[in-house]
C-alpha cells in the first residue's frame, strides 16, 4: 500500500508551531490592552461627566459635553466594537434623553424635599405640642382660680358680715353704713364685681355694682340664680344644725353679663351683745364674674413668674 501523500503536516514542535503560539498570545495581550484603554476611557467619561454635571448644577461651571473620543478606540475586534456600540448609545443620545444636569438639580431638590420632611414634620409636632401645653397651663390657672375663688370669697364676705354693727345696719337699712363696709368697700379691697345685702324675706336691700352704690332694684338682673342660693342658705339657717356663722352657698352661675362665682352668707353678730333670730337674718351677697378673676389670677401669676 503507497503512502498518502495529501496528508497534512504537522510543524515539528517548538518551530513554526511555537511562533503561531507566541503571535497569538501578542495579540491577545494586544486585545486585552485596547480593551482595557477602552474601559479606563469610558469610565474617565462618566466620572468626569458627573462632576461636571455636579458644578453644573450648582452654577460652577456648564455642564461637559460628552466626548467622541471613543470612536477612535473601535477596531475590527468584536469585542471592541461592542464595547464601542453600547457606550456610542449611552452616550451620543442625548438630544432624546434629558440632560445630566437637569438629572442633579431634580436629585438635589428631591434629597432637599425629603431630607427637609422629617424636620418640618418635627417642628409642627413641636409647636403643636408647645400650643397644648401653653392651653393646659391656661386651662389648669382658670381652672385653680374659680377653686379659688369658691373658697376666698365667702372668707372676704366674713370679715365684715359678722360684726354686731353688720347686722344693726342690715336690720335698719343704714346705706352709709352698708356702702362703706358690705358694699363699694367690698368691691374696692377684695375686687368684687357685685355686692347686695337681702332682707330675711330675701328682697334686695341695698346694691353696688361697679365701685357704686346701685338702686336695690338693679337686684333682678341677678335674681333668678342668685335668690336659688339665698335660698339654700336660709334654708340652712333656719335647719339650726350648722353655725351661721360658718354657713355659706356658693355656686358657679351664668349671668346676664356672663359666668361668675356667686356666694351667699349671712349676717350676724361676732358677740353676744347682739342677737338674732335665726328667722330675721339678713343675707350678704358677693358676686365675681369668671372672665375679670380669672384674668387677674392669670396676669398675677404670670408676673409672679417673672419675678422668680
Amino acid at each position: 500500500m503507497g503512502l498518502r501523500t495529501n496528508a497534512p503536516s504537522y510543524p515539528a514542535p517548538g518551530v513554526a508551531g511555537q511562533g503561531d503560539f507566541a503571535a497569538g498570545a501578542k495579540e491577545s495581550a494586544d486585545f486585552a490592552r485596547s480593551r482595557a484603554r477602552c474601559l479606563k476611557v469610558v469610565l474617565g467619561q462618566w466620572l468626569g461627566r458627573g462632576v461636571a454635571g455636579v458644578w453644573g448644577a450648582l452654577g460652577r461651571v456648564p455642564a461637559a459635553r460628552p466626548s467622541r473620543a471613543l470612536k477612535h478606540l473601535v477596531t475590527s475586534s468584536p469585542q471592541t466594537v461592542a464595547i464601542g456600540t453600547v457606550r456610542e448609545r449611552i452616550v451620543f443620545d442625548g438630544p432624546n434623553h434629558r440632560s445630566f444636569r437637569s438629572q442633579i438639580v431634580a436629585a438635589l431638590v428631591l434629597l432637599g424635599v425629603f431630607g427637609a420632611a422629617p424636620v418640618i414634620v418635627v417642628g409642627v409636632h413641636s409647636v403643636a405640642r408647645i400650643d397644648d401645653d401653653a392651653a393646659a397651663r391656661e386651662t389648669m390657672q382658670v381652672s385653680a382660680a374659680i377653686a379659688a375663688r369658691f373658697d376666698h370669697l365667702p372668707t372676704e364676705q366674713r370679715s365684715a358680715s359678722i360684726w354686731d354693727d353688720a347686722v344693726i345696719a342690715a336690720q335698719a337699712g343704714d346705706v352709709a353704713w352698708i356702702e362703706a363696709n358690705l358694699g363699694v368697700w367690698m368691691q374696692t379691697y377684695f375686687g368684687h364685681d357685685l355686692n347686695f345685702v337681702l332682707s330675711p324675706a330675701l328682697e334686695p336691700v341695698y346694691a353696688a355694682i361697679g365701685g357704686e352704690t346701685r338702686d336695690p332694684a338693679a337686684f333682678a338682673a341677678v335674681a333668678d340664680p342668685v335668690l336659688a342660693l339665698a335660698r339654700d342658705a336660709r334654708a340652712t339657717v333656719l335647719a339650726g344644725e350648722v353655725d351661721p356663722a360658718e354657713i355659706a352657698a356658693t355656686d358657679h352661675v351664668a349671668l346676664p353679663d356672663g359666668p361668675a362665682v356667686v356666694s351667699v352668707v349671712p349676717i350676724v353678730p361676732d358677740t353676744d351683745t347682739v342677737t338674732v333670730a335665726p328667722e330675721a337674718m339678713s343675707f350678704h351677697v358677693a358676686v365675681d364674674m369668671s372672665t375679670s378673676l380669672i384674668m387677674a389670677k392669670v396676669t398675677s401669676d404670670r408676673r409672679a413668674g417673672v419675678l422668680k
